[in-house]
């Protein structure tokens, strides 16, 4: 990750206009949104410093973004959602104004919000497969699964060496009962990321165990365990490895 930018101009100089002139705002905005995920109680207060230097709506939007990742989704949505709407920055920002937007909303179980701002995300930028990926994420958790699957193939059409995309459509191809199908998307996502997708394992071992191969399904869980016991990938290997061992358990 970059490591964020704005601190040694802080250290160095008061917010004068020497400081502002020095700040390179485009890497400041990326190390900036950077931060906002891995400390986003630094990065807010990093944010509104540098929006006071001439940040601007970049300073803004990076606020919105740690806001989010620190809890406050009502708010993140709402600042997004707007900053969207007034920007001047390129379409391929907005979209992702507007996806973050959606990841907020869904965490309010806001589908239909989600929705909207990941459609309008997508027309602003349609070649990019993560958009199409998020929307597919919406529409599995409001029973779209058709709706799921066409933007999971979008996704794929565009980065086709996705392990994820491949993992969340063997998923939802399990919830529309097409095993074969779905045990194939999942193989491939195994594939794709060398075993080292959890979500992949996770999703593969389900569809082995329905497959009647309780070996094949168990050998899955606990690859997945041994290189990331913990999380609630894991937590869902542990509880299918328990169902499996319990005599007369369907899964």
């Amino acid at each position: 990750m970059r490591s964020f930018l704005l601190l040694p101009f802080l250290l160095a100089f008061s917010l004068s206009g020497q400081a502002a002139e020095l700040i390179d705002n485009r890497r400041e905005y990326n190390a900036c949104l950077d931060l906002a995920r891995q400390d986003p109680s630094t990065a807010y207060e990093h944010a509104v410093g540098w929006q006071g230097l001439g940040g601007g709506e970049a300073a803004l939007h990076c606020q919105a973004v740690a806001l989010m990742y620190l809890g406050k989704n009502d708010e993140a949505a709402y600042r997004l959602e707007r900053l969207a709407e007034t920007t001047k920055l390129p379409p391929h920002r907005r979209a992702e104004m507007l996806a973050q937007a959606a990841q907020a909303q869904l965490m309010l179980n806001n589908l239909e919000r989600a929705n909207a701002n990941q459609t309008v995300a997508i027309g602003l930028d349609p070649r990019n497969p993560d958009l199409f990926i998020d929307r597919s994420v919406t529409l599995f958790a409001a029973g779209d699964f058709a709706g799921a699957v066409k933007d999971l193939d979008q996704a794929i059409l565009l980065a086709p060496k996705r392990a994820e995309a491949f993992a969340l459509r063997a998923a939802t191809k399990r919830f529309q009962d097409q095993i074969d199908a779905a045990l194939k998307d999942a193989e491939e996502a195994v594939k794709l990321s060398q075993g080292h997708y959890p979500e992949a394992l996770l999703e593969r071992g389900i569809l082995r165990r329905l497959k009647g191969d309780k070996q094949g399904a168990r050998s899955d869980w606990v690859a997945l365990l041994n290189e990331n016991p913990d999380g609630d990938t894991a937590d869902a290997a542990r509880r299918n490895l328990e169902l499996m061992d319990v005599k007369g358990a369907d899964r």
